[in-house]
């Protein structure tokens, strides 16, 4: 821009505004520059392209500079970084900064910048459309058809995101990242958590509707709960089972009055009796889990069925593995 005079080093004042040194010629257009600012104590050195371009010494620096350091264009306005993006000339532009725990010497620097990258200018979006897809829905009430406002959690192996329905209308939208299978789960205070599946990695370029219906709390409803996992013949629950868990916790923090039984069932090979005491082993480890975040123990009870109740009683082992869960029975809401 024909205004901007030159890159600025700067840091915060007594009041709040930035005190800029013009440091450098005008910047070329469609040009990128690699831009460090490094302090040590009261020194604030600015390195454009790995070499150093300005080196200042603050006086009184927590007093009157603070602990911040800024780097932008100077002119008939100044901008700096946390300006970028509210500017029109910035929008699409990419920032990249990193702050390292100790001042970086020269040589380090110059290796930076030599090993940096190397990324073209693009006027397209920073968002690519190709491998982002929109999902939408509505949430209503299963019994009343009315919208509702609830919590809507996606995770998959690599993310995980949450959005919130509006209360008015029960709509709600999300971006997800193409070519992941997703899990999501809704939750929402005097209702059930509803569980369901987004399929992404085959989508044919197609965004996705899921209305979601949710259930009222009754006494007597019975939930299992999809991916609360185990070490094989071990009650140690895997770190996958957080996300499931926190969101029945979730539901538990909403209806501060609802008591719950936790249901434990193992497959039905085995010994009758070990698989007894594992079962009852596991449940107080979910119990515990609860528990520890916060969740009086009165409001928990336990039942261990081991493989009495099995879903599946023949088959191979895949399809005998749904025996293998935790579930959950509403005993007061």
């Amino acid at each position: 821009r024909k205004e901007n005079t030159g890159w600025a080093l700067g840091s915060y004042n007594a009041s709040g505004k930035v005190d800029a040194i013009n440091s450098l010629n005008l910047p070329k257009l469609n040009q990128w520059y690699h831009l460090v600012i490094n302090r040590s104590n009261t020194n604030l050195d600015l390195y454009v392209n790995g070499v150093l371009i300005k080196k200042i010494t603050i006086l009184n620096a927590p007093a009157s500079y603070g602990n911040s350091a800024v780097v932008g264009y100077l002119g008939k306005r100044s901008h700096f970084v946390e300006d970028f993006g509210n500017e029109q000339e910035f929008q699409g532009y990419l920032d990249d900064f990193c702050v390292f725990d100790k001042a970086l010497s020269q040589s380090e620097i110059t290796r930076l910048y030599k090993n940096g990258f190397n990324i073209p200018l693009d006027k397209t979006p920073v968002r690519d459309e190709k491998n982002i897809f929109t999902v939408s829905g509505k949430v209503i009430d299963a019994k009343t058809k009315e919208p509702l406002s609830a919590k809507i959690f996606f995770q998959s192996e690599k993310m995980t995101g949450s959005v919130v329905s509006n209360a008015s209308n029960g709509k709600y939208k999300i971006d997800l990242q193409s070519g992941l299978d997703y899990e999501f789960n809704v939750v929402q205070a005097g209702f059930l958590p509803f569980w369901g599946s987004v399929e992404l990695k085959n989508n044919n370029n197609q965004d996705i509707t899921r209305n979601i219906s949710l259930q009222p709390v009754k006494i007597g409803d019975t939930v299992t709960l999809k991916n609360v996992l185990f070490e094989p013949s071990s009650a140690e629950l895997l770190k996958e089972s957080y996300h499931e868990l926190d969101r029945l916790l979730l539901t538990l923090q909403l209806n501060p009055v609802m008591e719950i039984l936790i249901e434990g069932h193992t497959d039905v090979i085995g010994l009758p009796e070990e698989n007894l005491i594992l079962s009852g082993e596991r449940v107080k480890g979910v119990k515990k889990y609860f528990v520890e975040k916060g969740i009086s123990e009165s409001r928990i009870q336990t039942k261990a069925f081991g493989g009495n109740r099995p879903l599946v009683k023949f088959g191979t082992d895949a399809q005998r593995k749904v025996n293998r869960r935790v579930a959950f029975v509403i005993l007061k809401k």
